[in-house]
This record gives C-alpha cells, sequence and structure tokens, in this order.
C-alpha cells in the first residue's frame, strides 16, 4: 500500500489510497539523468572517482605486493 501513496505504482490505485506524493516520476528522471551521465562520460568526474598511483597499477597488474607507501 505503501507503493501506491508514494506514486511509485502506475495505472489505477485503490480508491481508499491516498496518494501523497508522485514519486514514481521523480525515481525515472534521476535514473534517466543518471544513464545519460554515464553513456556520455559525464558521470563520474575525475573529483568523484578515487586515483592510483601508477606504481600501484603496475603492482596489480603483476599481481605482486605493491612497494610500501609509508616508504615513498
Amino acid at each position: 500500500m505503501w507503493h501506491d501513496l508514494l506514486g511509485l505504482t502506475e495505472g489505477l490505485s485503490p480508491k481508499f489510497v491516498r496518494q501523497y506524493a508522485e514519486l514514481g516520476s521523480v525515481i525515472v528522471g534521476a535514473l534517466a539523468r543518471f544513464v545519460g551521465d554515464v553513456r556520455t562520460g559525464g558521470f563520474p568526474s575525475a573529483e568523484e572517482s578515487y586515483h592510483v598511483a601508477a606504481d600501484v597499477v603496475a603492482a596489480a597488474r603483476e599481481r605482486r605486493v605493491p612497494p610500501d607507501p609509508s616508504r615513498a
């Protein structure tokens, strides 16, 4: 029933349900914007990403233990 009162279902709701929000369209819109950002390369940005040092990447590719970062 909470699906109906939050507006998450399409079509007819039971007449005993009062709809307090229209979240279904909000969710669909948010997901569409997310998909668009991912497809165009707008997400994730450099600020939203973790960065790994080149030597750590190389070590992972070689499947060996990376150098101790405390000795850097």
